[in-house]
């Protein structure tokens, strides 16, 4: 019953305890909340998998017959983190408010090296340089200020409204 104790919650928990638990575990030991905590990644990781085999009826009920080591590798039974994280958190219904969700990505990022270590794979093609992400991440910042600018500005008509920082001029 190891998904149950990563949880924290008991095998007859309701959908709804074992929803919460994820949800408190998961912004507890998220990575970017503990980037001292050298095991944060590997946490975060686990307590995603119990919640994807828990919080779907057909697998917790293989997996309460089974356990966690029948049938194929864990990572064919696991979807893709950045689709599950849409999924749990709106899907594309904000992505004009809060642009695309950078922890799904970045998850996927991490499942991805990870992967790629195990098989002995070379890292250098994939993996984007800090500047490259920071790059990523201002550009993301300048579309959400003007998206933002724009809905606003349908109720603030006298006060003209600027983006932010280096974003070029609207």
């Amino acid at each position: 019953m190891e998904y149950y104790n990563i949880l924290e919650v008991q095998s007859d928990a309701s959908a709804a305890q074992i929803k919460k638990a994820y949800y408190v575990l998961a912004m507890k030991c998220h990575p970017d909340k503990n980037p001292n905590d050298p095991q944060a990644e590997e946490k975060f990781k686990k307590i995603s998998q119990a919640y994807q085999v828990l919080s779907d009826p057909q697998r917790r009920a293989f997996y309460n017959i089974h356990g966690k080591g029948a049938g194929t590798s864990d990572a064919a039974h696991f979807a893709d983190p950045e689709e599950f994280f849409k999924s749990q958190f709106g899907g594309d219904k904000f992505t004009d408010i809060i642009g695309d969700m950078a922890i799904a990505k970045q998850f996927k990022e991490a499942m991805s090296t990870t992967i790629k270590k195990e098989n002995g794979e070379d890292m250098n093609d994939s993996v984007l340089s800090q500047e490259e992400k920071d790059a990523l991440l201002e550009s993301r910042i300048c579309t959400l200020v003007e998206k933002l600018n724009a809905k606003l500005s349908l109720y603030v008509d006298s006060f003209p409204l600027h983006p932010l920082g280096n974003c070029h001029e609207s």
